[in-house]
């Protein structure tokens, strides 16, 4: 073909030009899958979040009472054995303190009722909960990869400190926005019932009950904002935070090493064919047990500090610690 000055020729502008409506096609139906996969897994999370917090909420309910009752009945023990100058008998738990009792006693102070005491605002909760650690762990490990691949010029290759960082910044975020007026609305609700069904139990003796009483956990935010202002929902941020930080980043750095090594040990393949190339179920599955064990056994210490300031048990978590040490 001859050309003239009129004729167009293809520059290599042109050809990019007539390429991109079809790449931009590809990643917008790339970027829509995403969605989708990111909506799915939220969506399903929440869903078993709220089944796993219906189900484990009675043990949650005995854990809190378990946490404040220990405490309450050391602080008596080291007062009794202050004023009395001939005890030299070492303080001991309470032997009231253990599961059982405390199940016995909650069923015998409000039957299965008392069990669920304080559900339903961390029941409401686990869609934002499950929405924001997935997210924030998601777009932690984006810009990660983003900043790490620019210097190494290739695809970067997560470590295991930086899985622990990435969940460690999703329960940082959680915890702040969310866990920390939640759990404390729910242990305001429990320790009530603990104080109500113990004051009850010797009413014959002290008289008519003086413990305050909640009408729900909307009465217990109008109360605390009326007294304390909106930071006294936030009581026990501080321990609330670093366990939520410290249990998240255990438990993906955990799901992530049993994600590698699960398929040498078990001899499973890592993916399984017949389910579009997805995890083998008993990976995920030994993984996720794996991980919980992790989280809780990072946080239970913390857990039980940020129980007794949030009931008034403690001022601070520090004091508590000083307390326990001090005796």
């Amino acid at each position: 073909m001859q050309l003239n000055d009129t004729t167009p020729i293809p520059t290599e502008s042109k050809m990019t030009e007539i390429n991109t409506p079809a790449d931009d096609g590809l990643k917008h139906k790339q970027q829509q899958q995403h969605r989708s996969v990111i909506l799915n897994s939220i969506i399903a999370g929440s869903l078993a979040g709220m089944a796993s917090c219906a189900i484990f909420h009675p043990f949650d309910v005995i854990r809190t009472k378990i946490q404040t009752g220990a405490f309450e009945s050391f602080s008596q023990s080291v007062a009794t054995t202050a004023t009395s100058t001939n005890s030299t008998a070492s303080i001991k738990p309470h032997p009231s303190n253990g599961p059982i009792t405390m199940l016995t006693h909650t069923l015998q102070n409000g039957g299965i009722r008392a069990l669920y005491t304080g559900l339903s605002l961390p029941l409401a909760a686990q869609a934002a909960y499950k929405a924001t650690i997935f997210t924030t762990n998601r777009e932690t490990k984006r810009i990660l990869a983003e900043r790490r691949s620019r210097t190494q010029q290739s695809q970067y290759e997560f470590t295991s400190l930086d899985y622990f960082a990435c969940g460690a910044s999703s329960g940082f975020v959680n915890a702040l926005l969310f866990v920390c007026p939640v759990e404390y609305v729910r242990s305001q609700l429990i320790a009530q019932h603990s104080k109500m069904a113990q004051q009850a139990s010797s009413t014959s003796t002290t008289g008519t009950p003086t413990v305050k009483r909640w009408n729900g956990p909307t009465d217990v935010v109008r109360t605390t904002l009326r007294q304390n202002g909106i930071l006294g929902l936030w009581r026990g941020a501080g321990v609330t935070v670093l366990r939520d930080s410290l249990g998240c980043g255990a438990f993906f750095v955990t799901m992530e090493l049993g994600r590698t090594h699960l398929p040498q040990l078990t001899g499973i393949p890592p993916l399984d064919d017949t389910n579009n190339n997805r995890p083998a179920m008993i990976h995920t599955v030994l993984s996720g047990m794996m991980a919980g064990f992790a989280y809780w056994s990072v946080s239970m210490p913390l857990d039980s500090l940020k129980t007794l300031v949030q009931s008034g048990n403690a001022k601070s978590a520090w004091g508590a610690v000083s307390f326990l040490v001090e005796r």
